[in-house]
């Protein structure tokens, strides 16, 4: 309804982990398993994501480990399930065995969604880039030799203009897709929700209302 090419569903991970890394491993694959047949019908991907636990301290859980996720992914075995790499997961815990390059180094071409935000390494803040302590162009160095062609999907306030520029110097390219409505996961697929007052009305058309709104924040965007 939405035009949703991929969804991520997280993993089996709020069950004890430590010590039954394999129990929850059986749990996902037939949790994964009875989703596939509903993403072929819909032509969706599948997204997994690398997550962390809290055990009095934050701890590994269901793929944070690159060694896991690379399993998860491969044991799937379809074109339906890629990974979606949350960039402040894997680095929130100082503890953790591998850093974030080294992970999409492992993860490599089955990385096909980014969720990009930043942390101190000691909570899930949720900060914009540059407002923590994940080493950016290191990141996007990994990306750009893992031959990254997904998205970037932003889970915070950003400074966009200093990701973009950092982006430039380590020589990876971005595709910026500016648009005035951004609540994808609530609101109609990124339209707002007032649209439906208007008897009639066709989203995603060039329906004089909603180019209206639209040419403005594009013209100011691209200032």
């Amino acid at each position: 309804l939405v035009g949703c090419k991929t969804v991520v569903v997280h993993p089996v991970h709020h069950e004890e982990y430590l010590g039954h890394e394999e129990e929850r491993f059986e749990q996902n694959m037939k949790f994964y398993r009875d989703l596939l047949p509903y993403a072929k019908e819909f032509d969706v991907k599948i997204a997994l994501e690398n997550m962390w636990q809290y055990t009095g301290m934050i701890n590994h859980s269901t793929c944070s480990r690159p060694e896991e996720f690379v399993r998860y992914i491969d044991e799937l075995n379809n074109d339906c399930f890629v990974a979606c790499l949350d960039i402040g997961h894997a680095h929130i815990n100082k503890f953790f065995d591998n850093d974030i390059s080294e992970v999409i180094a492992a993860m490599g071409k089955r990385i096909k969604m980014l969720h990009v935000h930043d942390n101190n390494r000691a909570s899930d803040m949720h900060k914009a880039p540059f407002m923590g302590t994940v080493p950016w162009a290191k990141v996007m160095t990994a990306l750009k030799e893992a031959g990254y062609e997904g998205e970037f999907n932003f889970e915070g306030d950003l400074d966009i203009a200093k990701y973009i520029a950092t982006a430039q110097e380590v020589g990876l390219n971005v595709i910026l897709r500016p648009g005035p409505y951004i609540c994808s996961e609530m609101d109609l697929g990124g339209m707002p929700w007032w649209l439906l007052r208007y008897p009639g009305i066709a989203l995603r058309t060039s329906d004089p209302l909603f180019l209206a709104k639209t040419i403005p924040f594009l013209k100011k965007a691209c200032e």
